[in-house]
């Protein structure tokens, strides 16, 4: 398998229990991390696609679930995705399963395909930091996703169609132009907030990177990001980070013994 011009890296960790939550927190579990990088789309491909297989299965769409096998993913490049994006949109609106949340509430998703005049209205978040904008690429054509007035964003899922809160065994994304190490980060907590684990974004300036987590089982309630040192509205210079895809396991309904 090659990988020209890109780095992936698979490593296979054994979770560190806090002891101050040791009460509360499961027993340590092993988990499966993989990192990659690429200058392009074409170069990263291979570290998803292999994320992908790893989740198992095939992709369940829009389905309602929970369904026994299979994963979500989120593009955010069809049409019925707006421009201001609200939280809960592929909750409510169409069913991954999947919600984002922060202090303001205020996410975008770039470049809506026309304006009223059938003209691009924005181009990588043009319309928000033209400055950044110029050193965002894409993973999958045409579209990006951000916070926009905080640099963080919390994920938590939902059983797709039933609104239930839901587990996943597995979280990744493309992280869009990391310039810095040790910056950008997810950080992964079970239902009773106990963190299992937190793993920094490999930086590729003016490209692409990839971060995904896997356990053996369901046990992701949140996933907490924080993208570069600065938000995308507000300020002209600064270590600006966006996203693109997500991709995720089959979210499953929480156990009654939680």
């Amino acid at each position: 398998m090659a990988f020209a011009k890109s780095l992936l890296i698979v490593s296979l960790v054994v979770a560190v229990v806090s002891t101050a939550l040791a009460g509360k927190c499961p027993k340590p579990s092993s988990r499966l991390v993989l990192h990659g990088i690429g200058e392009n789309a074409h170069k990263l491909r291979p570290t998803v696609d292999l994320f992908n297989k790893l989740l198992g299965g095939d992709d369940n769409g829009s389905n309602p679930g929970p369904l026994k096998e299979g994963r979500r993913s989120i593009n955010w490049d069809a049409g019925i995705v707006p421009f201001n994006f609200p939280g809960d949109f592929f909750a409510k609106v169409v069913t991954r399963g999947l919600t984002v949340s922060n202090k303001d509430g205020k996410f975008a998703v770039s470049n809506p395909p026309v304006d009223a005049n059938k003209t691009l209205v924005d181009d990588k978040f043009d319309s928000i930091n033209k400055r950044a904008a110029e050193d965002f690429l894409t993973f999958s054509p045409e579209r990006l996703f951000s916070p926009v007035k905080q640099n963080k964003v919390t994920i938590k899922f939902s059983v797709p169609a039933k609104h239930d809160a839901a587990l996943v065994k597995g979280f990744g994304a493309v992280f869009v132009d990391v310039d810095k190490k040790l910056q950008t980060k997810a950080v992964y907590y079970d239902y009773n907030g106990c963190k299992i684990a937190e793993e920094y974004v490999d930086k590729q300036r003016n490209g692409l990177s990839f971060l995904g987590v896997i356990f053996d089982s369901p046990i992701i309630a949140r996933v907490d990001i924080y993208l570069g040192a600065a938000p995308i509205g507000g300020y002209k210079r600064g270590d600006f980070v966006v996203m693109d895809d997500f991709l995720y396991s089959e979210p499953q309904a929480i156990p009654h013994y939680y």
